[in-house]
């Protein structure tokens, strides 16, 4: 699988919480699942670099690459959402 370029800048969004939230959710997703971010990256086809900078919210995932690398570890994109969505209003409280 080849991993697409992407400026992945987040500073001035107004979704800047949200996605750091979703970034600390990767990672305790991929922790769940008893994987590093090597063994991620390998089964991914990214580079464990990339691995970082998302679960740091450094570098952003579109739609079908976040899909795909939730499947990787296991789960999908309905049961993030729901997760992510709990997270923030417990946060909002």
């Amino acid at each position: 699988m080849s991993a697409p370029a992407s400026s992945g800048r987040m500073n001035n969004s107004p979704y800047t919480l949200e996605r750091k939230a979703l970034a600390a959710l990767l990672k305790d997703i991929r922790v769940s699942a008893g994987l590093t971010q090597i063994e991620l990256a390998e089964r991914s086809g990214w580079a464990q670099t990339d691995i970082s900078k998302f679960e740091r919210a450094a570098r952003q995932l579109d739609f079908f690459q976040l899909r795909d690398l939730l499947k990787v570890m296991g789960t999908d994109i309905a049961s993030v959402d729901m997760e992510l969505t709990q997270r923030l209003q417990r946060e909002a409280k």
